[in-house]
């Protein structure tokens, strides 16, 4: 980890801006939803660099802003009995879309 913290990804367009966790502990359906937020604004035209060094750092990301929900997740925690059967993948209980 760096010492500066734990880093953001921020995605945003005139109408949204999605703030995504540190990628490498994130559950998978939040990766995914990253994922499509990137496809989102480089099908537009938009394009970014990936490199071994760390771009600009920011005390505070903010948060998600504008229209960003799209569908619903998944299904909600399974339970039978008391065990827990099943837990959605995501820490969000709906899908993170670019709307643009």
């Amino acid at each position: 980890m760096d010492t500066r913290g734990s880093r953001k990804i921020v995605v945003e367009s005139p109408a949204t801006k999605i703030v995504f966790d540190e990628p490498l502990g994130a559950q998978v359906n939040d990766v995914v939803d990253m994922g499509w937020a990137i496809f989102d604004a480089c099908y537009k035209g938009a394009c970014f660099h990936l490199g071994p060094t760390p771009g600009s750092w920011t005390e505070d990301a903010g948060e998600d802003e504008g229209i960003s929900t799209y569908a619903a997740a998944g299904p909600p925690i399974l339970w039978h009995k008391d065990t827990k059967i099943q837990t959605p993948a995501t820490d969000f209980r709906v899908q993170r879309r670019l709307v643009l």
